[in-house]
């Protein structure tokens, strides 16, 4: 029987006399009770994108920023005393302290990482862990901190999706929150800078909070406005740590101001255009209004110095400072406060030095990028393309526009619109107009786009699907007025005379645009958590490296009747008669018999070269029976194959070849020589235990190639 028929059978066998009471409609299965059970599922799958493979470049370090932040974090230590943590010239969590001078990160992040990380590891010891693949690394070491710092980024985006849901829910409707959740938790750039120890994601979901709290403080959502004092504060709370964790999202602080100014006109009943009526609004109101606005500044303001205390300086200090300056002691009046607010001289420097970095003056490798970089269309068409997905993206600034052009008609339902409206373009506006215009810097603002998006496939889907006969879903007191005001905008009197059929075909297109604004994004996501299921390019390469650019020796071997080859660990060795044997350990990937061992690189040293000379060379493997071999050199470096006895190995199984010179020479065994490009990690990088530069390869003379230096025949020349 289902819930319908159940509640049918219910109603005839106990309802009074039909004359009596009038028979109740039968109970059905309400749409929106699904929403909770949908929204796990969004989570689930969010969470599936975004610890896929954290250790995806298999703790080679390869992101520069990332690398950074985990040396700072692997260096910092909890603090002993809580109060030494307010103690910027002595606390062991300021950055300052461990030997770096140029830090300008969030230090929020920074803190909850080192003491998660310090949990994690005492969670590994207390419970015995070492099955689970996170604790068989040291956590709050280099090779570990980083892959909990990646955890915490991807679990602080899980908050930005749950909040995503909730502020749509409270705008418009739970479908809305909904999709624009599911649309975050597949948007490719929030899943990317989940996989990385950086501050990115925390500065999102921190600012996406602080949206929430502005949106309760508005009262949108709410039958009747009421002024609540906590969401301020909470609103406060926000901003401060996500200024604590990006210092680039403090535009940030002007929506709670627009919040208030939202919360008085629905308490004033008030009407745009004419906004007359805000002078008749009780005094009390506007106390309310300031008072709230206040508060969450105040809040702000506390929160940030707490979270970010090594922007300010402590007594130990304001006493230097004043020392160096006047050669006085200050008096307690300037010690109290400059230790309350004093900003910390180096902190306020390093803003300086990074503000010089991020302008069109800056001229080191890492700005030239951002040279011809079209303001607003570069991130843009990078934010559509790439962070979001193509469909998503067009939808969400699709949009934003037809909610501003809703807005400035003063529509009915712009002001569930103002605050996603205000908060999107505005930091977008902000952000994209500056000379550096990472598309990471633009995720802060992706869930109020993707609400955006969303809000517009269903206030269409709402228009297809109404119809005289047809129940309509239930709505919020906010997004009532929006399905009046969507209503008259597209025509309600075309609405009321579709016919059935229309209304059904209407449907099933707008099904498709969701399906397309969906399932591209599904796809897209899909597509890219592939990255981190696979070796990394740059390791990828490393390997191909070690397999096909030969070292200073070859080992020849068949195996499965194959011919096979494995570059040992020769890096370059000079034989002397009678001087120490070269050894080389190494073992072999598969069952195997050794046929030769090819020198790639053999030459006579020079100083003893006149000429051709002769030379006799000896080869031992595991300690058998020598093989000699005499050999013709110059001066000239060649390869040179020595035969040995065929000699069966295990898969694995250690094997030690030793090689001497008998006589002859001396004679100088060499490598491949590589050349990388500065501003970039060298490669190969070191695989499988393989030390590239410690034991197979050498770097061309001169190091590195400055291929981003300005053109010149120097530095044509260096490069040749």
């Amino acid at each position: 029987m289902t819930v319908t028929e159940q509640a049918d059978a219910t109603a005839t066998n106990s309802a009074p006399p039909a004359t009596a009471v009038a028979a109740r409609p039968p109970r059905r299965l309400s749409l929106e009770s699904l929403a909770i059970p949908l929204l796990a599922l969004v989570l689930a799958l969010g969470a599936y994108l975004r610890f896929t493979g954290l250790d995806w470049d298999a703790n080679h370090h390869l992101h520069p920023d990332e690398r950074f932040l985990t040396i700072v974090a692997s260096g910092l230590r909890p603090v002993t005393d809580p109060l030494d943590y307010l103690r910027t010239s002595a606390s062991p969590l300021n950055p300052y302290n461990i030997g770096q001078s140029f830090y300008v990160y969030g230090n929020f992040p920074m803190t909850v990482t080192r003491y998660a990380a310090e949990w994690a590891n005492a969670a590994c010891g207390l419970f015995g862990g070492a099955s689970w693949p996170a604790c068989a690394y040291n956590l709050t070491g280099y090779d570990g901190i980083h892959l909990v710092g990646r955890f915490l980024s991807g679990l602080v985006d899980l908050f930005t999706v749950l909040l995503t849901f909730l502020i749509g829910r409270r705008l418009y409707d739970w479908r809305v929150g909904l999709l624009g959740a599911l649309l975050h938790a597949t948007a490719v750039m929030a899943i990317q800078q989940s996989h990385f120890f950086t501050m990115d994601n925390w500065a999102a979901a921190l600012a996406t909070f602080a949206i929430y709290a502005a949106v309760r403080a508005a009262g949108l959502g709410d039958a009747a406005p009421r002024w609540r004092a906590r969401w301020y504060l909470l609103f406060g709370l926000g901003l401060g740590l996500a200024v604590a964790a990006r210092i680039n999202v403090a535009p940030l602080a002007a929506i709670i101001a627009l919040s208030a100014f939202i919360w008085l006109v629905r308490a004033g009943q008030i009407t745009l255009p004419n906004l007359s009526g805000l002078r008749a609004l009780p005094a009390a109101q506007w106390q309310r209004a300031v008072l709230g606005v206040t508060l969450a500044a105040s809040v702000a303001l506390v929160t940030f110095r707490l979270a970010q205390p090594y922007a300010f300086a402590d007594a130990a200090l304001i006493r230097q400072q004043a020392l160096q300056q006047t050669g006085q002691e200050p008096g307690l009046l300037t010690l109290l406060l400059g230790s309350v607010v004093g900003f910390n001289p180096q902190w306020t420097a390093n803003m300086e030095e990074i503000q010089r970095l991020q302008a069109p003056e800056a001229s080191f490798p890492p700005a030239l990028q951002w040279v011809n970089r079209t303001p607003i269309l570069f991130p843009l068409t990078n934010m559509v393309l790439y962070g979001m997905g193509l469909t998503a993206g067009v939808a969400a600034w699709l949009g934003l526009l037809w909610a501003l052009g809703r807005m400035a008609r003063c529509k009915p339902d712009w002001l569930a619109h103002a605050i996603p409206v205000a908060w999107s373009l505005g930091y977008f506006l902000f952000m994209g107009t500056r000379w550096v215009k990472s598309i990471r810097y633009f995720l802060p603002i992706y869930p109020t786009l993707l609400l955006l998006a969303a809000w517009a496939v269903f206030a269409l889907w709402d228009y297809a699907r109404r119809s005289p006969n047809r129940p309509r879903l239930k709505q919020t007191a906010t997004s009532t007025a929006l399905s009046a005001g969507t209503s008259t905008a597209l025509s309600a009197g075309t609405s009321t005379a579709l016919s059935a059929g229309t209304s059904t075909v209407l449907s099933a297109g707008f099904a498709a645009l969701l399906l397309i604004v969906v399932v591209p994004s599904l796809l897209w996501a899909n597509a890219f958590v592939g990255i981190y299921q696979r070796p990394v390019t740059r390791v990828a390469a490393s390997d191909w490296i070690f397999e096909n650019v030969p070292s200073g020796a070859t080992l020849l071997y068949t195996a499965a009747g194959q011919p096979r080859s494995l570059h040992l660990p020769l890096k370059g060795y000079e034989f002397t008669p009678g001087g120490a044997p070269l050894i080389l350990n190494f073992s072999l990937p598969e069952e195997a018999v050794i046929t030769a061992v090819r020198f790639n690189y053999l030459s006579l040293v020079e100083e003893a070269a006149g000429g051709a000379g002769s030379a006799a060379l000896s080869l031992r493997l595991n300690g058998g029976a020598a093989s000699d071999f005499a050999l013709t050199l110059s001066s000239t470096q060649r390869a040179v194959v020595l035969d040995v006895a065929d000699t069966a190995v295990a898969a694995h199984s250690p094997v030690q070849l030793s090689a001497e010179l008998r006589s002859g020479g001396p004679v100088r065994a060499s490598t491949s020589l590589l050349v990388n490009e500065h501003w970039d990690d060298i490669l190969p990088v070191g695989t499988n235990g393989r030390n590239a530069y410690g034991a197979y390869y050498s770097e061309v003379s001169g190091g590195q190639r400055p291929v981003t230096h300005p053109d010149s025949p120097q530095k044509l020349e260096e490069v040749i």
